[in-house]
């Protein structure tokens, strides 16, 4: 059974190639867009939203069948078309060593996709390797649930005092107990409930207090 290793890629301005033009590929492109990838569609034809997304210059797309060298340069490649095109897709990019993932298809897939939910760069993944995607969207909805709004805003009040831990404390156990501090504290319900100003005022008193130990 397949282990899936967990990781984030960059796509930002790499190119991506997807095979498959119609509504399945609609929300892939548009996460690709999203991403900043270098997006091709190939594909014999294609919905209006692809055309629009084409005619304004966002994504690169040709109308005809998938070929193998396609692939060739592709730094990551999606396959949204019938099974046998997936399977010509799969077999080309194992060749060049492509990383690809097939909708809904998992046994031609070197990658997975999980459901996730997004607040700022706060991003929580959560999948079920493949055999339940429904369950993995329901479980990401009890997570966005659960942990509600302002932990996007909250990573970049936070990211605004890094390099003052750093300078300020110099091996990482010791900035690990900072951080953790911190983390641990009120500073999200103070930060939503009275703003910035209030939460740089309690976070400012424990980079104080640790300081002195």
């Amino acid at each position: 059974m397949t282990r899936w290793y967990p990781m984030m890629v960059d796509l930002a301005n790499r190119p991506v190639l997807v095979v498959g033009g119609g509504p399945v590929a609609v929300p892939k492109i548009r996460g690709l867009i999203e991403a900043g990838a270098r997006v091709k569609v190939v594909a014999p034809s294609i919905v209006p939203e692809v055309e629009t997304w084409h005619r304004s210059g966002v994504v690169d797309a040709e109308r005809r069948e998938f070929r193998p060298d396609d692939l060739d340069g592709v730094f990551y490649a999606v396959a949204a078309g019938p099974r046998e095109v997936n399977q010509q897709v799969f077999e080309a990019a194992e060749e060049r060593a492509v990383l690809v993932n097939a909708v809904d298809d998992p046994e031609r897939c070197t990658v997975i996709l999980p459901s996730v939910h997004r607040d700022g760069d706060l991003l929580v993944a959560v999948s079920t390797g493949g055999k339940a995607p429904a369950l993995a969207v329901r479980l990401r909805q009890r997570v966005g649930s659960v942990l509600g709004d302002g932990y996007g805003p909250l990573l970049d009040f936070l990211a605004g005092f890094r390099d003052q831990v750093a300078s300020r404390f110099s091996t990482f156990e010791e900035r690990r107990r900072v951080w953790y501090r911190i983390v641990d504290s009120e500073v999200l319900e103070v930060l939503r409930s009275d703003g910035t100003e209030r939460a740089a005022e309690l976070v400012s008193a424990i980079l104080a207090e640790e300081g002195t130990r």
